[in-house]
């Protein structure tokens, strides 16, 4: 997992510091964390000794990415997808819940797929 994340991430380093205009300024991620994360009763409790530490730590780059770009002037966006708690990502100052998809509430609402 970290591996990939941070092969991304260089890429898009290079492409934003070049200026590459045909790759659009945005990643997106989807569920990076699901070896290391349990649900409801599974909820892992301590972060020293469990692999929620391990989904902490690689929230830090995309957090870090996001603000060297902003801080050279330039603009980029991740869009990730994740079944994590806001305590895990509540102290990354570039990291915002969008939405959140449970309880009925999905990416694709079930009155379109009705149809």
């Amino acid at each position: 997992m970290f591996l990939h994340l941070l092969l991304f991430l260089g890429l898009h380093e290079i492409i934003r510091i070049r200026k590459t205009p045909f790759v659009p300024p945005f990643l997106v991620i989807d569920k990076f964390n699901r070896p290391y994360w349990g649900d409801g009763e599974q909820k892992k409790e301590t972060l020293e000794q469990t692999d929620i530490s391990k989904v902490k730590s690689a929230l830090n780059p995309l957090n870090n990415f996001i603000q060297n770009a902003n801080e050279e002037g330039d603009e980029f966006q991740m869009i990730v997808f994740e079944h994590i708690n806001e305590e895990l990502w509540e102290t990354f100052p570039h990291i915002h819940l969008v939405e959140e998809i449970r309880d009925g509430n999905a990416l694709i609402p079930k009155s379109m797929l009705d149809e």
